[in-house]
């Protein structure tokens, strides 16, 4: 074998070797940049949440909403406005942690806890199984069965 050819042979194996690291390397990239948007859309669902708790924050839209699981009927048509509004921002949060997980952007022990945490109050509050065959259209079809899963629905 000449000088030519093995010098060829050599930068064969280099440019293979390199091409190896190459892709070590944007995999490592890809993984990166997937925790980091993971991380963002958990920190987005916490300040949404959080913006969502504010409306408990308000001693008189609390008391409204511990109420509603009494008597709907009494209710003025202002104050279910206000339950209508505060639950739908609640299905849009589940419905945000429900697709952010299916697309592999929440991971699965922080959709778990969303999950759980809207199934009781939708399973617990007669109001929030009203409201949901009121509003179910307004939603993707995949969240709709979701949500129908454990409130019997249509």
């Amino acid at each position: 074998m000449s000088k030519i050819e093995t010098t060829a042979q050599v930068a064969e194996i280099i440019a293979a070797f390199a091409v190896v690291i190459s892709l070590v390397y944007v995999g490592l990239e890809i993984r990166q940049n997937t925790e980091a948007i993971q991380s963002a859309n958990q920190q987005s669902g916490l300040a949404l949440g959080n913006e969502w708790d504010s409306w408990l924050r308000d001693q008189t839209f609390a008391s409204l909403y511990v109420e509603s699981s009494k008597d709907l009927s009494a209710l003025s048509a202002v104050q279910q406005l206000q339950l209508d509004k505060f639950i739908g921002q609640g299905l849009n949060l589940w419905e945000f942690a429900f697709y952010s997980h299916r697309e592999g952007l929440m991971d699965d022990e922080p959709w778990e806890s969303w999950d759980r945490f809207f199934r009781r109050e939708a399973q617990g509050r007669k109001v929030w199984r009203l409201l949901w065959e009121s509003k179910r259209d307004s939603y993707g079809e995949s969240f709709q069965a979701h949500v129908d899963s454990y409130l019997g629905g249509q």
